[in-house]
């Protein structure tokens, strides 16, 4: 494989709605979001669903084209014949190891009763924040983790000091699948 340095990956899941009846399967969406890749790689992440009963899914590439950031939205369903409380994740082992968030459900057999997906919510470390100059914009990170994309330095600085006043950045809409989607995402941190 090519180069991969330099390339910036972030991760998110959700579940969508609960069947009423065994066998159900259940819909899970990611979006995986990929930037600054360096001028040699192959423009390339690979990644695989992952889950609490230790199955996980055969290894998938996506491409993202030339420019920065881009993301994809990905899928994968389960079909269950009890009831089970459970997650299900995507993790992506190139260019970087990163796991997202776990997609948890709770699914019964014969009752209508969806159980609410947990908050969609990023845990971060304030003190660890920092910004970095990627050219073309400023990014506001944890570690290996991208928080947040600034136009310009004072943007980035501002949007740094807002969360280190916090520890979760949370997002309400980020499944949804329109074809401008992210004017229906809503931000907030905690």
């Amino acid at each position: 494989m090519g180069t991969a340095s330099a390339a910036d990956v972030t991760t998110n899941a959700t579940v969508g709605p609960m069947p009423a009846a065994c066998p159900g399967t259940i819909t899970f969406t990611a979006t995986i979001s990929a930037a600054n890749f360096s001028p040699t790689a192959l423009r390339q992440v690979q990644y695989t669903w992952v889950r609490d009963d230790g199955a996980s899914a055969p290894t998938q590439t996506i491409t993202f084209p030339a420019g920065t950031p881009a993301a994809r939205t990905v899928s994968t369903t389960w079909t269950l014949g009890t009831s089970h409380t459970g997650w299900e994740a995507v993790h992506v082992t190139y260019p970087q190891d990163v796991t997202s968030n776990r997609a948890t459900f709770t699914f019964n057999c014969g009752a209508a009763t969806v159980a609410p997906s947990p908050e969609d919510c990023v845990s971060y470390h304030p003190a660890n924040l920092t910004i970095a100059d990627r050219g073309t914009y400023w990014q506001l990170r944890d570690g290996g983790m991208a928080l947040g994309i600034f136009a310009t330095q004072s943007d980035a600085v501002a949007g740094l000091n807002m969360a280190k006043a916090h520890s979760q950045q949370c997002f309400i809409g980020r499944a949804n699948s329109k074809p401008n989607r992210l004017e229906y995402i809503t931000e907030y941190w905690k």
